[in-house]
């Protein structure tokens, strides 16, 4: 990645923050007319039709999705949503009878023929040599199981070579599929895309954007772009999280955006979207949230908060007649907006558009380090009921920091008085969970694990990052049982 966002806090030596996010620009864009909006579509990811198991309800969260997003559009004009742009594995096994439940759940809340839906295939939805896969569906096969008026929006398409392109309201949305097998690729951890695809992709973007050069053009695709979104780096597992392979195509044309999927990380990070010669977002995930492998408290796998089917969520997306964009980020589970939308500019011929979602956004000139308080850290323990000499259970409690923007991490390091660390405990803020900064907790708190006795003397050391991998200034506390 060209600016690798990651921190290793020489104190602790652990901390590790995979690509992260950093605050809204200080050069804010306030030019979207709400009163002038043109098109809306839905961008959503992962939605997983057929996963069960105890505490599970895909069902209920794609129809919160569908529903949200309806409601939603309606409030800023009578048209509504005019289309649903989903980036991947709309299945989780990627059978026909699964399809078709897609399509059902679908046609619950819109019909296709009024809004379409614009999708790219993910790994659960196609062959990729995994025990999950039920079938080896590719485009025309989905189709097929969905029903010939999800197709009626379409426009030269190329389905042989993975692509799809379909015209909502005017505006150009393309869809395509890297190669299935290579989401299994132990090496290189790219998704690849074949070379006709590739050539398709090119050719059809020369034509939309020399014929409207003055239009975004949307894109959906299941991997990410390699370093061009929160999670842009992922490598868990030996499955492609992402694709290094086009980023050269999309960057000759800068009316692109594209949307991802796949790694299911929080869209209420900022760096879910970036701009590099084209912009690119991570779309989130309707069924459940996955985030980097911190080895942070309360996981229940690397990449996996205990709570992580609690967060569904994904975009709207605005345009307005003057051509510019706003992003909405939408929790569907609180069925609310999250922070505050991202806004892009009309495109124009020097770029210049393209200067609000950088990755200047983590200079020190335009992101602020967290502060944490200076008695952010408190211990209480039994030790008025031990010896001196026996051992003692310190209950810990630190009191949340505050940033320009949000903290992302918290890690706690303990030594005794020899300097041998005793044990870290990291913690992913509930930056995730809440809609707005303000809603996070003032306070965590939870029992230490190590071997304390009476009469001894720690140090425990507290130290916050910001979303970018920026670290406070540690706090420090002497503890004697």
């Amino acid at each position: 990645m060209k600016k690798t966002i990651s921190l290793l806090l020489s104190v602790l030596m652990l901390l590790s923050l995979l690509t992260a996010c950093g605050r809204q620009p200080t050069n804010k864009v306030t030019e979207f007319d709400e009163s002038n909006i043109v098109l809306q579509f839905g961008a959503v990811s992962d939605i997983h039709i057929g996963r069960n198991g105890t505490g599970l309800n895909t069902v209920l969260w794609a129809k919160d999705a569908y529903r949200t997003l309806r409601d939603t559009a309606l409030k800023y004009n009578d048209k509504g949503l005019d289309a649903v742009l989903a980036s991947g594995d709309l299945t989780n096994n990627g059978s026909v009878e699964q399809v078709q439940e897609f399509a059902d759940i679908y046609e619950t809340v819109f019909d296709p023929a009024e809004v379409p839906l614009i999708f790219s295939m993910g790994n659960h939805d196609v062959n990729t040599g995994s025990s999950y896969n039920k079938a080896d569906l590719d485009f025309d096969q989905f189709y097929e199981a969905l029903g010939e008026e999800y197709r009626q929006y379409e426009k030269d398409s190329d389905l042989a070579n993975a692509g799809v392109h379909q015209v909502v309201n005017g505006y150009h949305f393309i869809a395509l599929n890297p190669i299935d097998e290579t989401y299994r690729n132990s090496l290189a951890n790219s998704a690849n895309y074949a070379k006709e695809t590739k050539e398709w992709l090119d050719k059809t973007l020369a034509k939309i954007t020399r014929q409207n050069p003055n239009q975004y053009v949307f894109l959906s695709t299941h991997p990410i772009m390699y370093g061009m979104a929160y999670g842009g780096e992922h490598t868990y597992t030996t499955t492609a999280w992402f694709t290094c392979e086009l980023n050269e195509i999309l960057r000759k044309y800068p009316q692109a955006v594209i949307f991802g999927g796949h790694v299911h990380f929080p869209i209420s990070s900022d760096l879910s979207i970036m701009q590099d010669g084209y912009t690119s977002l991570q779309c989130g995930s309707v069924n459940y949230m996955s985030n980097e492998d911190g080895e942070y408290r309360d996981s229940n796998a690397p990449v996996s908060l205990v709570d992580r089917e609690t967060v569904h969520t994904g975009y709207l997306v605005q345009v307005d007649g003057n051509n510019n964009i706003r992003i909405l980020r939408m929790n569907f589970g609180y069925k609310k907006e999250i922070k505050y939308p991202f806004v892009l500019k009309a495109p124009q011929a020097d770029g210049s558009h393209l200067l609000d979602y950088g990755w200047d956004r983590g200079s020190s000139e335009k992101n602020e380090a967290p502060v944490l308080p200076a008695d952010a850290i408190s211990v209480v323990d039994n030790g008025a009921e031990m010896a001196a000499g026996e051992q003692v259970t310190p209950r810990l409690t630190f009191k949340a920091g505050t940033d320009d923007d949000q903290i992302h991490a918290y890690a706690v390091s303990v030594r005794d008085d020899r300097g041998y660390l005793m044990e870290t405990q990291r913690v992913l803020a509930d930056f995730y969970k809440v809609i707005r900064v303000d809603q996070m907790k003032d306070e965590w708190s939870f029992t230490l694990t190590g071997k304390y006795y009476k009469g001894e003397t720690y140090e425990i050391m507290l130290v916050a990052a910001d979303d970018w991998g920026v670290p406070s200034e540690p706090v420090t506390y002497l503890y004697q049982p």
